[in-house]
C-alpha cells in the first residue's frame, strides 16, 4: 500500500503529471501480473504431486513411539560402535523422512567418491 507521503514524494520525482499517472498504471499492472502468477502456480500442481503430498503427510503423521526398549537398543549400539558407524535412527522419525535422509546421504557419498576419482 502506498502511503500519501510516498505518493507525494513520487509525484515530485516524476517530471510531469502524465508520467506520474503512467507510473501508477504500471504499478497496478505489476500487482495484477503478480497475482496472476500466484494463481497459475497453484493451478500447476499435478494430481501426482497432490497424491505424493497426501502420502507424505500420512507417513509423517505416523510418528514412531520412542519406548524404553528403543532407547536401550540405541544406547547399546552407541556403546558398541561409538562413532564408527551411523547411529540408529529408527524410532526417531517417520519412515518417510528416514528414507529421504538415507537417499540424500547415498547421493552425497556417491558425489564424494566421484569427486575423489576426478582429482
Amino acid at each position: 500500500m502506498v502511503t500519501p507521503e510516498q505518493r507525494e514524494m513520487r509525484k515530485g520525482m516524476c517530471a510531469s503529471q502524465n508520467t506520474y499517472h503512467l507510473f501508477l498504471k504500471a504499478l497496478s499492472w505489476n500487482k495484477t501480473i503478480a497475482s496472476d502468477v500466484t494463481c497459475n502456480v497453484e493451478q500447476m500442481v499435478t494430481s501426482e504431486q497432490k497424491e505424493m503430498k497426501a502420502k507424505m503427510q500420512n507417513e509423517r503423521s505416523k510418528k514412531p513411539e520412542l519406548t524404553a526398549a528403543v532407547k536401550d537398543e540405541h544406547q547399546r549400539h552407541r556403546e558398541q560402535y561409538d562413532v564408527s558407524r551411523e547411529p540408529l535412527l529408527n524410532g526417531l522419525t517417520s519412515a518417510f523422512d528416514l528414507k529421504l535422509f538415507r537417499d540424500a546421504q547415498m547421493l552425497a557419498c556417491e558425489q564424494l567418491v566421484c569427486d575423489a576419482l576426478l582429482v
